[in-house]
């Protein structure tokens, strides 16, 4: 379509994620996750350096990429696969059903913490908001956006661009965190 050409989404090609299914490392569990929501999402374990693997699939159900965390107080705590574009991407796509609303979070683990109190979220993985994550969110057709992003410096800066950019298509709340 006319619009897909505009915002240039690039279709990823599937990949096999390495790393056992059915496991994830203990100290995910010191954080509050439930063995349950991370099946769901299905979260896997490193053995190597006892981090977790979160999967990434796109919103046609494929998976494309990973993001490793690291456990807590390693000197990295996030990574991606070198040259994943994330900004063709929206975390938990694949899972977000028809909604009145969608929480937009900044990070995988903050989209999965919400999905896992029932509330309905997805991930830019980042600050920023892409032309291609912005055509993937209005396909969700939800009612309403709640941009949740981090309460620091560069979340108070990304909200203010991401609540730009979609309240122009939708109806559009900030979450306020103290």
């Amino acid at each position: 379509s006319e619009e897909n050409q505009k915002v240039k989404l690039q279709s990823l090609p599937e990949i096999s994620i390495p790393f056992q299914a059915g496991m994830v490392p203990e100290w995910i569990f010191d954080r509050g996750f439930s063995p349950e929501i991370l099946a769901e999402w299905d979260c896997r374990y490193n053995p190597q350096n006892k981090s977790l693997i979160l999967p990434i699939y796109d919103e046609h159900n494929r998976p494309v990429s990973w993001i490793e965390r690291y456990p807590p107080k390693h000197y990295i705590r996030y990574q991606f696969v070198k040259g994943f574009p994330k900004s063709q991407i929206v975390f938990g796509a694949h899972l977000a059903d028809p909604v009145d609303y969608l929480c937009l979070t900044e990070g995988s683990l903050d989209c999965i913490r919400l999905n896992q109190n029932g509330i309905p979220a997805v991930a830019i993985l980042g600050i920023y908001i892409s032309d291609a994550q912005e055509h993937i969110i209005k396909q969700f057709n939800c009612g309403e956006i709640v941009i949740c992003l981090d309460n620091d410096a560069a979340g108070q800066s990304g909200t203010k661009r991401v609540y730009e950019l979609l309240s122009n298509n939708f109806i559009t709340s900030l979450i306020e965190i103290p």
